[in-house]
């Protein structure tokens, strides 16, 4: 794979490029990590990172491996001072030599970027491990440092000798990420027990992340605070999905419109005439509408987790959701068909708008004369099926599954945040077809919610600060 040096600064992730001993080239992000002379451009000795002495030949070693393959990559978990650091390691082709790309993991690198100190151990990273083949072959020194601290009268030999994980936990995360059909950079919050001596455990939560060590398969496990509930567990969870979506909006979403935006600016330089000239500007204005509406879109729920759930009226938020349509779409024919009184259901603020999300999609890629929507409310299964169906080109069977599963990015931003709000107030979406034989009648979108339980409490994953008392 081609990679220039250009491509490397447009990395956000600290990045840079390696030749065998020499980095050629690396971004600010990766310079400011390690403390490079930023008067230099390029030509960083691999002495110059301030790598533990330890990890420096094991660096050296993994690329000297690296540069004689084609189409190869590898993780190395290092240290420099109290950070860890995943080191992720790809071949690629530079200005026609073979060399390496080294990217720092950005979530890896923000789970550890800070660490206990002062006393104050109310966040943060505790250690790395990694775990290969049922045992801990790699430990970082903050690790062994916490759990001598838990039992200063057991002298901890390290992973050759002790266990670091309990065995039914490092079984577990092995048949949930490295079973079957598990990608690499496959990931899962969790809660594991980590040995303090024989027999004696302590459970900490964690985020367990699928990556390359050594060449082979394995599993990064970054260890956070000790001690920590399932409600605390379920909302560090949410809070790390929210940022991983955010990492891609930037990643894909946001550059591809920059992405148009110098396509554009190049077809200007070059323009033979004021119609090409304006045709590019066109481009770059609508580049600029969509990023600013992404950029909305995201900022609207950024308490997305975090916001309490209460009872609320269905019927009243699909009529609210079907008026902002159509004060938006004045083109469109909405028919509504509520066939229930008063559907309560137990959601957050954001309800409205997951509703008005769904028909905006419907009618954004409807290039139908005629714009139609057709929106019903029907009891069903002990909750409410919200069915909102449109007649435009429809979308190809292939792409339907992609689009509700969490591990795959399709759609744009507002379904994906349709997709996590589904998901928070415990319900069930479906995508498919408007009439059984073919996608290009329309599509039909499904959303099933649980009715609101009888009592007046109701809360997010049973989380006493997200419980509301609202009179009915």
């Amino acid at each position: 794979m081609e990679f220039s040096s250009e491509a490397v600064h447009a990395l956000w992730e600290p990045a840079a490029i390696l030749e065998e001993d020499t980095i050629v080239t690396a971004n600010a992000a990766f310079v400011k990590l390690f403390g490079l002379d930023g008067n230099r451009t390029s030509g960083w000795g691999l002495g110059e990172l301030g790598l533990d002495s330890t990890h420096l030949p094991d660096l050296q070693a993994c690329i000297t491996r690296l540069l004689g393959q084609s189409d190869a990559s590898d993780s190395l978990f290092v240290t420099t001072g109290e950070l860890c650091i995943c080191m992720q390691l790809t071949t690629v082709v530079s200005k026609g030599r073979p060399s390496l790309l080294l990217t720092v993991d950005p979530v890896m690198l923000a789970l550890c970027g800070s660490r206990p100190g002062g006393g104050d151990r109310s966040r943060t990273c505790l250690g790395v491990s990694v775990i290969q083949d049922g045992k801990s072959v790699f430990e970082d020194v903050a690790l062994v440092s916490f759990i001598r601290e838990l039992n200063p009268l057991e002298a901890y030999a390290g992973a050759a000798e002790t266990p670091l994980l309990h065995p039914a936990d490092v079984e577990r995360l092995e048949q949930q990420l490295s079973g079957s059909g598990a990608k690499l950079g496959q990931s899962a919050f969790t809660a594991v027990r980590i040995a303090t001596g024989p027999e004696s455990y302590v459970q900490v939560a964690a985020h367990v992340r699928r990556v390359r060590y050594g060449g082979r398969p394995a599993l990064a496990v970054v260890l956070l605070q000790p001690v920590v509930s399932i409600q605390e567990l379920e909302e560090l969870k949410g809070l790390l999905d929210i940022a991983y979506l955010y990492l891609d909006i930037l990643g894909h979403d946001l550059r591809n419109k920059l992405q148009t935006v110098v396509s554009a600016t190049e077809l200007i330089r070059h323009a033979d005439n004021k119609i090409e000239e304006a045709y590019a500007l066109g481009m770059i204005e609508m580049a600029v509408e969509g990023a600013e509406s992404i950029i909305t879109k995201t900022q609207a729920t950024r308490d997305l987790m975090t916001a309490p759930m209460y009872r609320q009226n269905l019927v009243e938020c699909i009529r609210e959701a079907v008026k902002m349509v159509s004060e938006v779409s004045q083109d469109v024919i909405t028919d509504m068909d509520i066939r229930v009184g008063r559907a309560e259901v137990v959601a957050d603020k954001h309800l409205r708008y997951m509703l008005y999300n769904v028909l905006e999609n419907a009618l954004t890629h409807n290039t139908s004369g005629s714009k139609r929507v057709w929106v019903t409310l029907r009891e069903q299964a002990g909750g409410y099926t919200v069915t909102i169906e449109d007649n435009g080109s429809g979308i190809p069977e292939y792409v339907k599954s992609a689009l509700v599963s969490p591990d795959r990015r399709y759609g744009g931003v507002g379904l994906q945040l349709v997709m996590k709000l589904v998901r928070k107030y415990h319900g069930r979406i479906d995508i498919k077809n408007r009439t059984s034989d073919d996608h290009i009648e329309g599509t039909r979108v499904d959303i099933w919610l649980p009715a609101a339980p009888d009592d007046d409490c109701v809360a997010l994953h049973a989380c006493p600060k997200n419980v509301i008392r609202q009179n009915s």
